[in-house]
Parts: structure tokens; sequence; C-alpha cells
């Protein structure tokens, strides 16, 4: 037998040990910590919010869903002079993007729009919950009116209580102020 020590029939000399190893690994992890880095400032990028939110005033950038009610209200003859919508998050013309709409109150207004969107009296929690956040969020008081307002009514299309939902619509209906708001969106 030979003076020097054998490991399992390999010389110690030409084992590899883990101080040698250790420059490798520590390049290795401040590669996968840099890729991680970079993955995520892409990732934030690809996914970063670019609505062009204000008001549409052309009703061809509005969704399907929200030109068919503005239709509708023309068609029983309500004064829609003060019509107006206002893009919250997606893009114009784009089913699903998110539109709050506001117009001056009047009875047949509100008629129209409780059998054109089958609407149903709603909770202010719950309005608060669908639309209020979002709206408040990213457009005006002007837009939609505050949760804690005793004048206001809130109704919902009856479909927001559907398993299957596709357009959605949440109406505030301020006494006070004699508006009626309109938040539109859509989840398929």
């Amino acid at each position: 037998m030979s003076d020097k020590k054998e490991i399992f029939d390999v010389p110690v000399e030409s084992m590899v040990t883990i101080k040698s190893l250790l420059p490798i690994f520590v390049c290795v992890f401040i590669f996968v910590l840099v890729l991680w880095f970079a993955f995520n400032i892409m990732w934030a990028y690809a996914c970063r919010d670019i609505t062009p939110r204000g008001p549409l005033p052309n009703a061809v950038d509005w969704p399907e869903p929200v030109q068919q009610m503005h239709d509708t209200l023309t068609k029983a003859e309500v004064d829609i002079q003060s019509f107006a919508v206002y893009l919250i998050y997606g893009q114009p013309g784009d089913l699903f993007s998110t539109v709050v709409c506001r117009m001056d109150s009047s009875t047949s207004a509100c008629n129209t729009l409780a059998e054109h969107l089958n609407l149903q009296p709603i909770s202010r929690d719950l309005a608060a919950k669908y639309a209020g956040k979002k709206t408040l969020r990213f457009a005006s008081s002007d837009w939609w009116p505050s949760k804690d307002d005793e004048n206001v009514e809130y109704y919902a299309s009856k479909n927001i209580f559907d398993a299957y939902r596709d357009a959605l619509f949440i109406v505030a209906y301020d006494k006070s102020r004699n508006k009626i708001f309109i938040y539109y969106y859509n989840e398929f």
C-alpha cells in the first residue's frame, strides 16, 4: 500500500472539494439571481396597465353592450343629451373594457334602463364591491357617487347573480344630483 490516502481507489489529491467548487456555485447563484430579476422586470413591463383613461366621446369607442343600451334609450325617446362614457380600464372599443356612464335622470330613463338591463335593487356594500372601489380609484366623483351618500339607490343587472355572467351593469341613481350612473364590465 502506498503512503498516499485513497478513497474508493481515487487519490485524495485528485478529488474535487467543496472549497474548489465554491467560486462556480457563487457564479451560478449570481447568474440565476440576475435572470430572476430580469424576468420580473420584463413581466412587470408586459403586465403594465396601458389604459388611456378618460371620456370616450365617440360611440364607436364604447363596448357593444353600452352602445346597445344607448340605442335602446334613443329608441325609447329618452333625453340622452347628457349621456357620457368614461373609460376606466381596457382599450376603446373593446368588449372587455370597463366603463362608467352618466346621464341626467328622468322617469323614462329609469324605466327604460330597468327594463333593458333587467335591474334589481342591491345593497350599497355590494355596489361598492363591484363598482365603487374601482371607479373612484380611476375616475372623479363626477362619474360615480360616494359610498357614503345616503341619497343613492343601487341596482344591478340580474345576471350579476348568475353562474354564467357576461355583460354586467351596476346602476346608481343619485336623487340629490338627479343623475344616473351606469358601471359596465364584462366577465367571461
